[in-house]
């Protein structure tokens, strides 16, 4: 067991290895044996052991049949093994991809899959919700399609850079459009006191007569679009309660940037920072 490799006896009472072993062995008639190692992962963990009551029984022909035999449990073995492994590796991935796809899913942030060449293969939960399409419809068409005109040629370039580089990454700020066919463009700016929002966009813009009310409950500008009318007045009513303020400026056929202003809450880090989201 030790050494891994196998025994044999021809005649077991006057080997000198088994000299304590010899006597019962008379008794039982057993003259010769033959004990060989079982693996497992390289690790000898068991032998089989063979008797008879022959000496010099155990030639060169059945020598080679016994070795190949176990060295083809150990193989099978090994496979079992592997198999067990694999099983569950699979079931770990099977785990760890559920628990992925459920952080996706209730992400706040834009996530997708797409192909070298550009097509949609995935889109998560935020991604119809901001940009208001349904999966159906981001997956009909290719990405450039939802980047603003004047935004493609450096994405391009960033992306065609990344298929040359696989494993880099790359950051690139850029508009998407809206389904309703509006450009927002959404700002932040944070220090240690307080976070800033902007959101833009190029929409067809409020009227000035009707900037004061829309925080109104159940005020709608316009019946052309579908909506309760207490969207914006949720909206205003929560960041109250956050100890923030809202504002809109608007101008009609130029679009509208609702500014709001909130307390930062985060105070771990003591530098300013900027960070920018461009949304078609």
């Amino acid at each position: 067991m030790r050494s891994g490799k196998y025994y044999i006896c021809n005649d077991i009472v006057n080997d000198l290895h088994l000299r304590g072993w010899g006597s019962y062995a008379v008794k039982q008639g057993i003259h010769s044996c033959m004990i060989l190692p079982i693996r497992k992962e390289g690790e000898v963990i068991g032998t089989i052991n063979l008797y008879a009551t022959e000496l010099d029984f155990l030639g060169e022909t059945e020598i080679d049949l016994l070795v190949e035999l176990t060295s083809d449990i150990s193989f099978a073995l090994d496979l079992f093994q592997k198999a067990e492994h694999h099983k569950e590796t699979e079931e770990l991935v099977i785990k760890n991809e559920k628990h992925f796809r459920s952080l996706i899913k209730k992400s706040a942030d834009m996530i997708t899959l797409v192909t070298a060449q550009g097509k949609l293969i995935y889109a998560s939960p935020a991604v119809t919700k901001i940009l208001g399409y349904t999966l159906e419809e981001l997956l009909e068409k290719p990405d450039y399609e939802f980047i603003h005109p004047d935004d493609i040629e450096l994405f391009n370039k960033l992306r065609a850079e990344l298929l040359k580089n696989p494993g880099d990454s790359f950051s690139n700020e850029q508009r998407l459009l809206h389904k309703d066919g509006r450009y927002i463009k959404i700002t932040g700016k944070s220090d240690l006191d307080y976070l800033n929002l902007q959101i833009a966009d190029n929409g067809i813009g409020i009227a000035s007569v009707y900037q004061n009310k829309i925080f109104e409950m159940f005020f709608r500008v316009s019946g052309e679009r579908e909506g309760s009318g207490i969207g914006l007045y949720i909206v205003k009513e929560t960041i109250t309660k956050l100890g923030g303020s809202i504002m809109v400026e608007s101008h009609e056929h130029e679009g509208t940037i609702f500014i709001i202003c909130l307390k930062n809450f985060y105070t771990a880090s003591h530098s300013m920072y900027r960070d920018e989201l461009l949304i078609k």
